[in-house]
């Protein structure tokens, strides 16, 4: 059973784009174990970038950092993912 998947669409015609930018690898992967220090750095580098991405393609001026707290920040904010794990265990499948 597929949980989790990306949609792919098409691009609209005769419009410009541009690939949105992405938190630097050495933050989100991690061999063996975790290490936070380098992170506030970056995470203050992304947002800048982010901004300005968002700026340019006419998005919401939140920074990166904002829009995850939003997302995440209360339970309301979750829209039901907080449910996800007593979902798929509901159906058989064993989560640790």
């Amino acid at each position: 059973m597929g949980v989790f998947g990306l949609c792919v669409g098409y691009p609209k015609p005769r419009a410009e784009g541009e690939v949105k930018p992405r938190l630097p690898q050495g933050v989100v992967l991690h061999r063996g174990r975790y290490d936070a220090g380098p992170e506030p750095t970056a995470r203050a580098a992304y947002d800048a970038e982010m901004s300005a991405f968002s700026q340019r393609n006419e998005m919401a001026a939140d920074s990166w950092t904002q829009r995850v707290i939003a997302r995440i920040g209360t339970v309301r904010a979750l829209r039901g993912r907080d449910r996800l794990a007593a979902a798929l265990q509901a159906m058989g499948f064993p989560l640790r």
